[in-house]
């Protein structure tokens, strides 16, 4: 078995600097399994990925966190707060991240989309982990080093 990864992009053509369908899904199995080896989880996982519109993600924004505007990544855990079940592929959960944000985002901090698109990346699959940023300093700061550590990884293994 391996892990299950389901992408689900938005229609009409890539944006420019956004990587095609196929090299975002051999992004996300190099992170998921570089995540793995970091987290020491010893089994296959599934996971869900979805790049949204603005408008979707407000309404996402909105139903489950009470906050009528778009955000860049959501994620929707199917273990936080578990141990590790044993089962195979392990449920990790759901990310859905907005492709203009995530755009937006990388104009304003000087880097490519499909940069942002990994560090957004990286942060919900901590969040699907359970690691939370909102709930004290220490948790921050935890949660920051973490996912700096695996986008260095990441930049690593893809020679960058």
């Amino acid at each position: 078995m391996a892990d299950e990864i389901l992408l689900q992009n938005l229609p009409g053509p890539v944006p420019s600097g956004f990587p095609a369908a196929s090299d975002l899904r051999k992004d996300i199995a190099v992170l998921v399994s570089l995540l793995k080896k970091e987290q020491k989880i010893p089994s296959d996982v599934s996971i869900s990925v979805s790049l949204v519109s603005d408008q979707s993600m407000q309404q996402l924004n909105r139903n489950f966190r009470g906050k009528d505007r778009t955000t860049d990544v959501l994620s929707f855990s199917q273990i936080e707060g578990m141990e590790f079940p044993d089962i195979e592929p392990l449920p990790l959960g759901d990310i859905v991240i907005s492709r203009a944000q995530c755009i937006r985002q990388a104009s304003d901090k000087g880097h490519s989309p499909e940069h942002e698109l990994h560090i957004l990346l990286i942060h919900g699959l901590y969040h699907l982990l359970g690691f939370d940023h909102e709930t004290s300093e220490k948790d921050a700061l935890q949660m920051e080093r973490l996912e700096k550590k695996l986008l260095r990884w990441f930049l690593k293994e893809r020679g960058r």
